[in-house]
């Protein structure tokens, strides 16, 4: 079974200068319906400006993001999202004069989650199927946690792959 996967972003923008506004620096893809506004307060007395954005990207769009808009990446202890708490990488750009921020993470394309889920419901070895879901997505995560801007634009990993019907561990 073919799964494809998405990537979820957690992106936060914060300006220290009146002058600079967020729509002067905010990405061309941080736009609705891809990406919607969770937060617009700064929370600290030196942001002149905030805006908090999550949204959801084809492997293409996020590595196009991640290469155009971020200098550095960095290991967290994780977001706290409606998906739960899940593993997440930090991207970093720090310019003078406002910061960029991004969360990212791999999802499930969702058609493709509900097949799976269906497909493994009834399934005798339901949890060790699932184990090998999330060995996947740990390799997905290593690949994000690699991301080299120094290669030529590199594609973050699409899909993977997991036959349900070969599976009998003993």
């Amino acid at each position: 079974m073919e799964i494809k996967l998405k990537y979820y972003a957690i992106l936060t923008i914060d300006t220290y200068q009146k002058e600079i506004t967020i729509r002067s620096i905010k990405p061309k893809i941080v736009r609705r319906p891809k990406f919607w506004v969770t937060e617009d307060t700064p929370e600290d007395s030196y942001v002149k400006k905030h805006r908090k954005y999550c949204g959801i990207l084809s492997p293409q769009e996020m590595s196009e993001f991640l290469y155009k808009e971020f200098s550095s990446a960095e290991d967290t202890m994780g977001a706290i999202t409606e998906y739960g708490l899940t593993p997440a990488v930090s991207f970093n750009d720090n310019v003078d004069g406002y910061r960029t921020n991004a969360y990212v993470f791999p999802i499930l394309d969702e058609m493709d989650e509900l097949a799976f889920l269906r497909d493994i419901e009834n399934h005798p070895q339901k949890e060790a199927v699932i184990e090998l879901v999330r060995n996947e997505m740990d390799g997905v995560m290593k690949e994000l946690r690699e991301f080299d801007w120094y290669d030529d634009v590199k594609i973050l990993p699409e899909k993977f792959f997991i036959d349900t019907k070969q599976l009998f561990l003993t």
